[in-house]
């Protein structure tokens, strides 16, 4: 029953602290929290480690050395570098906190735990044993419950409520992500936490990007500056939606009649000056072959000429405004703008 009791409050902990809800992140927490308890045979990791176990017991009394600051110092400090390393530190530290608030729970028991071995002083909860947790008492089943519901409580908040993505994305399923996106987009900023790597060189990244689009059952994202697309530019091995603060999202449609580009494109920079303008669409343009589109190996293709045709997918104003200079054409562009709300004082 301990066992449980422990990995609960390690989960729930390492949940409200680390901010996250990332099943890898808190089963490494409830590992963490076992390893206190190597040090009896009766346990359940020291049945699963006997020897390990066997050895601890024969020389340290149960609750003393496992149960230390030391020792979640040393597991830390063995861990952390392996994690950096593979680019994995909140797997190496959840480990280490799973291992601290086990320890730290048990002095809430009759005995106690000398939490700062090899200080021979016995840290409890109150001084009175008759309060202190009783191992498999209706108060121990109390505590577990309680830590479940801090447990959900701490995923639903820290996933924006959208559990439902977790359990589509560790089951390699995009719905649940896609459907946060689309239940949110056009009140809010929605957000992609990505760890993966790049396309190019598959180099590491990890970093929040604004969502801009969905494409191909794919997302289109921006860092501000550049855009890419998931599975493309950027290959992610972990995606994660995020809804951000309020933000209003506008569609509009320009329609060219071979007309001039630019100023259309200059009117709507001064209506919105903003960075949050993406350009979709094509235009028959006569003198395409002075369009020269920006190729980047690393980035999505914004524009792209083939004939007459501009093809633009997501194409910044910003850009296009330098793009189109003394350029008329025919066809049409749709017109994404994302403004933030006012942030209410």
């Amino acid at each position: 029953m301990m066992a449980l009791t422990h990995g609960m409050i390690a989960a729930a902990g390492t949940s409200f602290l680390f901010n996250t809800a990332d099943p890898i992140i808190l089963i490494s927490a409830i590992v963490g929290s076992q390893l206190p308890d190597i040090d009896t045979s009766h346990s359940l990791i020291g049945r699963m480690f006997w020897p390990i176990a066997n050895w601890f017991e024969a020389r340290y009394p149960h609750r003393t050395i496992t149960h230390s600051l030391l020792a979640t110092g040393t597991i830390v400090l063995f861990l952390l570098p392996i994690g950096v390393v593979a680019g994995q530190t909140k797997i190496a530290l959840a480990i280490g906190l799973g291992h601290f608030l086990a320890s730290f729970s048990d002095c809430f028991t009759k005995k106690g735990v000398q939490l700062f071995w090899p200080a021979p002083y016995w840290v409890y909860s109150v001084a009175n044993p008759y309060r202190r947790l009783s191992t498999g008492s209706p108060a121990e089943y109390s505590i577990v419950v309680a830590a479940t519901a801090l447990l959900l409580f701490g995923m639903w908040s820290s996933s924006a409520g959208g559990i439902p993505q977790l359990v589509s994305l560790h089951l390699g399923l995009k719905e649940g992500l896609f459907q946060v996106y689309n239940q949110n987009a056009f009140t809010h900023e929605v957000w992609a936490d990505v760890q993966g790597v790049t396309e190019s060189d598959r180099s590491f990244i990890q970093g929040r990007y604004l969502i801009i689009g969905a494409d191909d059952s794919e997302f289109i994202l921006t860092d501000g500056q550049r855009i890419y697309k998931t599975n493309q530019q950027i290959i992610p091995t972990q995606l994660m939606t995020k809804v951000g603060n309020l933000a209003r999202t506008e569609i509009q449609t320009l329609i060219f009649q071979d007309e001039e580009i630019l100023s259309r494109l200059q009117s709507l920079a001064e209506h919105y000056p903003i960075d949050r303008v993406w350009l979709s669409g094509e235009l028959k343009v006569d003198l395409s072959d002075e369009i020269q589109p920006v190729v980047m190996i690393d980035q999505y293709p914004t524009l792209t000429v083939s004939g007459t045709t501009v093809k633009l997918r997501y194409h910044p104003l910003k850009q296009a405004l330098q793009d189109f200079v003394g350029h008329y054409g025919t066809g049409f562009l749709t017109i994404k703008i994302i403004i933030p709300e006012p942030v209410q004082p």
